[in-house]
């Protein structure tokens, strides 16, 4: 790579990191005021937003499930002849 290359990928990578910059400071600041918009919400009507709270907590999330993880096991069978270390690798590679 000459020296023009090298300059020309430097300066796309940083105007690529400026752009990025801007999406996180967008991403941020829509996120405060979401944040802000629920406190206000908390403060003015505290008994509605305590029944909203007490509503979701009853609803079921994936991740209070237990986790059973460790008893699973997953089997591959073939009844064609493949290498040794084939679903070592399949499985590696997904």
């Amino acid at each position: 790579m000459n020296e023009d290359a090298a300059a020309s990928l430097a300066l796309d990578a940083y105007q690529a990191l400026q752009g990025i910059g801007e999406d996180v400071a967008q991403i941020k600041g829509a996120n405060s005021d979401v944040l802000a918009a629920l406190e206000s919400l908390r403060q003015t009507n505290a008994e509605g937003f305590q029944q909203i709270i007490a509503r979701d907590s009853e609803i079921s999330i994936a991740s209070d499930a237990p986790d059973d993880s460790a008893s699973w096991v997953t089997e591959v069978r073939s009844s064609t002849e493949v290498p040794a270390d084939f679903f070592t690798h399949l499985m590696g590679f997904q």
